[in-house]
């Protein structure tokens, strides 16, 4: 297990101090890893290095996914401006 910090995170949350949990197997010839607060995120690697990256980049997919969705689903804009 090890933490993927901002840094490891293509574009978002750059400005924010927030860190998530991977989960990380070798089994076989393949690494495989997930991030325990994001469900969905998962990847395989034949190297942890590769793994790793492809985690990561992953992961910010699905945070600016989630975020965009978040501004088309919030009704609250339409009331409140």
């Amino acid at each position: 297990m090890f933490s993927v910090n901002q840094d490891d995170v293509p574009a978002f949350g750059r400005e924010t101090n927030i860190e998530y949990t991977a989960i990380v197997k070798h089994t076989g010839e393949w690494w495989i890893g997930w991030i325990e607060e994001v469900p969905g995120v998962n990847c395989q690697g034949r190297t942890l290095e590769t793994m790793r990256q492809s985690l990561a980049e992953t992961l910010s997919e699905a945070l600016d996914f989630d975020r965009r969705e978040a501004g088309r689903n919030n009704h609250w804009n339409d009331k409140l401006g």
